[in-house]
């Protein structure tokens, strides 16, 4: 009892001296608190549809606490934009406490009204602190009107004009017999896990200048170009007749899935001009199938940009497959060819295989990037020429192909696969009646490899 006595007598003031002192608070009576940002950028969002939090800090770096009368929207309640402030949500806050050397997270998000215009339209605010004319925030905000489309099934002809977005909220399918043809210029924004499906006929006609686009619902940073965010666009048994062209389909799943077997050789699919991108699973997925694709660029893919499995009838001229993903690791070859796929019920499924890949480049980073698979027995038929390619298969190096000699894009890791002035793909493939590249600039009579014809000065005045 004594010694225990004697440890407190020492152990007390110790306990005493480290205890903080009780926060000291006052009122806000200058102008030393500062935000991390002076303006909140909210791109083009969707009207009705409530956006992502954005995050801003009001930091107080004095030494002791502070009460900020108010943090608020200067809108108040006309405002479309709302705060979320420890754990509530309004769009005004009075006596806020902010810690000394401390911060306070601010959470901003937008929820636009419909605007009634085809055009985006903007909204703007202010977050501001009370009293205090240089702590405050621009909020900034473009509002775009879409037609909501919810579990669609197409019957007939249809036309979709690029007057607004298009949101597919569910899936949506093109009936048999049915077709449906998107202009130039349309966007179609797809929420997540929604597919589109094709067993009549799709048609996108987009341009050089005016693009048709299959997107994911979100823009801002982190998942603008992050794979896996919707499901694709699957053509199914019966389909046919269907034409991408001028089109983007990016970060999805699966950008085409193909599964239109028949009797004949007649492409059911032709893909021209067109960018498929940020696929967590496929870029061309397709089976038993009769694909045409030219001036077609697919990179960025988790398993396969192309994967022409279970025979079929594939061409491919002026591509560009590229497979250097940042988002994810791979160990498999970026294109594959096979006369057989083994089904679920451990069933192998084979039929004869036509492939040719012509003024083509197949790259990435793997030792090799194009494999044929025979192990069916099938019937099989491949041609390769004039193209570059990323392989360890030395019956490829005929054929005039050039093996494992860096293309030089020009920008690969900002995924610009157009062509540096070095690049070894200039004027190294022969004439096949394809007159202009992806961009709409004109071949000329020795053509480059890939979909892009390098013009001299164009990036000049790109970056210009």
């Amino acid at each position: 009892m004594i010694i225990r006595r004697i440890l407190w007598v020492f152990v007390l003031p110790l306990w005493w001296a480290c205890t903080p002192d009780e926060e000291v608070f006052s009122e806000l009576s200058d102008e030393s608190l500062f935000f991390s940002a002076d303006t909140l950028y909210f791109d083009t969002l969707l009207t009705t549809q409530p956006s992502p939090s954005y995050r801003v800090l009001l930091y107080n770096p004095n030494k002791n606490g502070v009460i900020v009368p108010n943090i608020g929207l200067r809108q108040q309640e006309s405002s479309p934009f709302e705060l979320t402030v420890n754990g509530l949500t309004a769009t005004s806050f009075n006596n806020v406490k902010i810690l000394g050397n401390d911060s306070l997270l601010i959470l901003v998000r937008a929820t636009l009204p419909r605007t009634g215009e085809p055009v985006p339209v903007r909204a703007a605010d202010y977050l501001e602190v009370s009293g205090s004319t240089r702590t405050r925030v621009v909020i900034d905000a473009w509002g775009q009107d879409a037609l909501f489309i919810d579990e669609l099934i197409i019957t007939g002809d249809q036309v979709w004009e690029a007057e607004q977005p298009y949101f597919i909220q569910g899936a949506v399918l093109v009936d048999t017999l049915s077709s449906l043809t998107i202009r130039q210029g349309v966007v179609v924004i797809m929420d997540p896990g929604t597919i589109f499906f094709v067993k009549g006929t799709l048609r996108t006609e987009g341009s050089a200048s005016k693009k048709v686009v299959f997107r994911n619902t979100r823009t801002d940073r982190g998942y603008r170009d992050a794979p896996g965010q919707w499901g694709g666009i699957y053509f199914l048994e019966g389909s046919k007749g269907n034409s991408i062209n001028h089109t983007i389909i990016k970060n999805a799943e699966v950008g085409l899935r193909i599964g239109t077997p028949d009797d004949d050789d007649v492409p059911d699919v032709v893909i021209a001009n067109s960018v498929i991108a940020n696929m967590s699973s496929d870029g061309i997925l397709a089976f038993t199938s009769d694909v045409y694709a030219y001036n077609t660029v697919v990179y960025n893919a988790g398993r396969y940009l192309v994967g022409n499995l279970a025979g079929g009838n594939y061409r491919y001229e002026h591509c560009t497959f590229s497979n250097y993903p940042s988002d994810f690791f791979r160990d498999g070859p970026a294109v594959v060819f096979s006369d057989n796929i083994l089904l679920d019920n451990e069933e192998t499924l084979t039929a004869p295989l036509a492939a040719h890949i012509l003024n083509s480049v197949v790259w990435g980073r793997e030792p090799e990037e194009i494999v044929f698979n025979t192990e069916g027995g099938a019937a099989f038929v491949f041609q390769v020429g004039n193209s570059l390619l990323k392989t360890r298969t030395t019956i490829l190096n005929a054929n005039d192909n050039l093996i494992n000699t860096q293309p030089r894009f020009f920008d690969e890791l900002l995924y610009d696969y157009r062509l540096d002035s070095l690049s070894p793909l200039i004027n190294s493939a022969p004439y096949i009646n394809i007159d202009l590249d992806i961009l709409g600039n004109v071949r000329d009579s020795l053509p480059d490899i890939g979909a892009y014809e390098w013009v001299p000065g164009q990036m000049e005045n790109d970056e210009g």
